[in-house]
């Protein structure tokens, strides 16, 4: 019985050692998140590079659904073989609500010529999603974006 006793202690002591790393884990990665957090906080307070912007912006507006659809996906996909041939040539819409508060702001202090830059990248590379060599062949020279409340 003895032996019995022996093994159950030693199997109780690797059980709390195992519960112990297993909670020191679980608390590194509490901390890690924190730290990630804290980071984020501190780039909210930061100017983006218009890189920045860009990648944001297009990721921004790639998750936004509408019907179980990326909305601005789909509205590439509906325009991309109209632009070339509607007259008037019919504009790419974003909405602004769609855009993050960090977005906004960095969009609203971009210049007008670095705001046609940013949103003109970033809607192409969600026509490219679409139809890549098309696009840069028969629709990118006729590109045109619309801001809307």
């Amino acid at each position: 019985m003895s032996k019995l006793h022996e093994t159950k202690d030693k199997n109780n002591q690797q059980t709390e050692k195992i519960e112990n790393v297993g909670l020191a884990n679980i608390q590194n990665q509490v901390n890690h998140v924190w730290e990630l957090q804290e980071t984020c906080k501190q780039s909210d307070n930061e100017q983006w590079s218009t890189g920045r912007i860009i990648d944001e912006l297009f990721l921004c507006l790639m998750n936004v659904e509408e019907d179980q659809r990326r909305k601005y996906l789909q509205q590439a996909n509906y325009l991309i073989y109209r632009i070339p041939i509607y007259q008037p040539t019919p504009s790419f819409i974003i909405n602004i609500i769609d855009l993050t508060d960090k977005i906004k702001q960095e969009l609203e202090n971009s210049s007008d010529e670095s705001l046609n830059g940013i949103l003109t990248e970033a809607i192409t590379r969600i026509f490219e999603c679409v139809n890549k060599r098309y696009f840069n062949l028969s629709v990118r020279h006729l590109l045109k974006w619309e801001l809307r409340e």
